[in-house]
């Protein structure tokens, strides 16, 4: 993970890490249906900040942050001996309404 806060991006990256795909989100929760597949996944997300900022600072609650208005990229790909599923080629890697934080709270709040 790269974040550069005053320059409002960041970016997180994971490449062919290991996971389990329960094919459902019930199975996945429940544990229920099918054994999990082994798969190797890959994401890399990019935040790019719009310039566009607000403060909150909330004493009562304990809390307080810097937000900013981002755009972000979104690429993924999934992959084992029988399936491969990506964004690759895809329109819908694009989100308009994303935000970067600088968050405190609980302890960590002045």
């Amino acid at each position: 993970m790269k974040i550069h806060p005053g320059r409002g991006d960041a970016r997180f990256t994971l490449s062919d890490t290991d996971m389990l795909d329960y094919i459902t989100v019930v199975n996945a929760i429940l544990r229920t249906g099918p054994d999990p597949v082994p798969v190797k996944a890959s994401v890399d997300i990019h935040w790019m900040g719009t310039g566009e900022r607000m403060k909150v600072n909330n004493e009562e609650a304990g809390f307080s942050g810097q937000y900013e208005n981002a755009t972000a990229e979104i690429v993924w790909s999934v992959h084992n001996a029988d399936y491969a599923y990506s964004t690759a080629n895809s329109s819908e890697t694009h989100i308009a309404h994303a935000f970067t934080a600088k968050v405190r709270n609980g302890a960590f709040h002045p």
